[in-house]
């Protein structure tokens, strides 16, 4: 019963959706779907996946960007409750 982080897979897209749903992170004006493209065309390697006893309980969207007028790093992370796993 090992916490196993590893890069997204195109396979996790519906279940990574589902705990976004889950966390009432998903809202009208965001396509979950398209935010998923958008990351794998960034840093994708900052697309990471916790998974405990073959479900995913976590999502990682980390995204870091220079400007010559900024530097800015967001993160997202969303969580499955254990207990319910």
């Amino acid at each position: 019963m090992d916490l196993v982080i590893r890069s997204f897979r195109e396979s996790d897209k519906d279940e990574v959706i589902g705990l976004w749903k889950e966390c009432n992170l998903v809202v009208p004006w965001n396509d979950p779907q398209r935010d998923i493209e958008r990351k794998l065309t960034v840093q994708s390697e900052l697309f990471l996946i916790g998974v405990l006893n073959d479900k995913i309980i976590a999502v990682s969207m980390i995204l870091s960007f220079s400007t010559q007028i900024s530097n800015r790093s967001d993160c997202t992370v969303s969580f499955r409750s254990i207990s319910r796993c």
